[in-house]
């Protein structure tokens, strides 16, 4: 793990950066960004995959779970304080 204590807030505003541009023109983001250092490219790629699940798992959990909120009772939609 690096000791230098500006290694995470860079790899933090690379990873901001790389999602500030549309994924096909990430790679070559990358390119400029990181240079030769492998090592910083691929914790930025890391962040950008794991972001890219994240957006994965809610579109899927929406497409499964949509359909079984369309089914229920109209007044379990909402929630009211308890009194």
């Amino acid at each position: 793990m690096p000791t230098d204590p500006t290694h995470w807030p860079h790899v933090k505003a690379l990873f901001e950066e790389a999602l500030a541009h549309p994924p096909g023109t990430r790679t070559d983001f990358l390119d400029s960004a990181c240079e030769d250092n492998a090592a910083l490219r691929a914790e930025v790629e890391r962040l950008l995959a794991a972001d890219q699940n994240a957006d994965d798992f809610l579109d899927d959990s929406s497409a499964l779970f949509g359909p079984l909120l369309d089914d229920l009772p109209t007044h379990l939609h909402r929630v009211d304080p308890l009194y």
